[in-house]
């Protein structure tokens, strides 16, 4: 029985994006190399390091939340969304 899934997401800047996961979104972040972690209660994604940067545009997420309207505005104060955008 599956008790958990991680998803992994191609990155090609990891260090930009491990920096901001950190600072902006207040996750955890583990740079090993080719490999970034980030974690952030029971969230946690996978990152791997790729070349080519064609494999960005297919890349989407889920996110699950007990109030999306307070995630979408926790990520408006740390400008991460601009505002007037809509839910």
């Amino acid at each position: 029985m599956f008790t958990k899934a991680v998803p992994v997401f191609p990155e090609y800047g990891m260090l930009t994006t491990l920096f901001f996961n950190e600072c902006k979104l207040r996750f955890t972040a583990t740079n090993m190399g080719s490999w970034g972690f980030i974690k952030r209660g029971k969230v946690a994604l996978q990152l791997q390091l790729i070349a080519d940067k064609q494999l960005l545009k297919t890349i989407s997420c889920c996110i699950y939340t007990n109030s999306i309207k307070n995630y979408y505005a926790d990520l408006i104060l740390k400008g991460v969304v601009s505002f007037g955008g809509r839910l």
